[in-house]
């Protein structure tokens, strides 16, 4: 599992993490966009799973009774009629600390409440928009410098 992270890290342009869940944190607080993360552990080791056991029913697909492991533990479930279902994950998406963070993605300055943070009465931080955009990083004025 070790190297699939890596390798997924590599897709991402996190060659030097190592660890889908390390890179969840870093892009989430560059990105902020959940659909712009890669799986977690969990999910990823479950999707490695289910890949192993369709492997293994493939190779075996010759014999007429083929010996098959339990598929509930290669990341699948049994629902109604004995038919099977993908589990998917068992652990949140998205690590509990990033879904309390706040962040805006302004380009005016911050000053009024059409800016997240400022509306929550919260100062904007390194994750918000306003401070990854080399161009507004001056403009932003709602920090706690003011």
């Amino acid at each position: 599992m070790k190297e699939v992270e890596e390798f997924v890290c590599e897709m991402y342009k996190l060659d030097s993490i190592g660890s889908v869940d390390k890179a969840q944190t870093i892009l989430f607080s560059k990105k902020g966009k959940p659909e712009a993360l890669p799986p977690t552990s969990d999910a990823l080791s479950l999707h490695v799973k289910r890949v192993h056991y369709q492997v293994t029913v493939w190779k075996r697909a010759h014999c007429s009774e083929p010996h098959l492991p339990d598929p509930e533990t290669l990341g699948w479930k049994k629902i109604a009629d004995n038919k099977l279902q993908p589990l998917l994950m068992t652990q949140d998406p998205i690590p509990k600390a990033c879904q309390e963070i706040i962040s805006c993605s302004c380009s005016t300055g911050c000053t009024n409440l059409h800016c997240s943070c400022e509306r929550a009465k919260l100062f904007c931080t390194s994750v918000c928009g306003c401070k990854s955009n080399n161009v507004n990083i001056h403009s932003c004025r709602n920090t706690d410098t003011k």
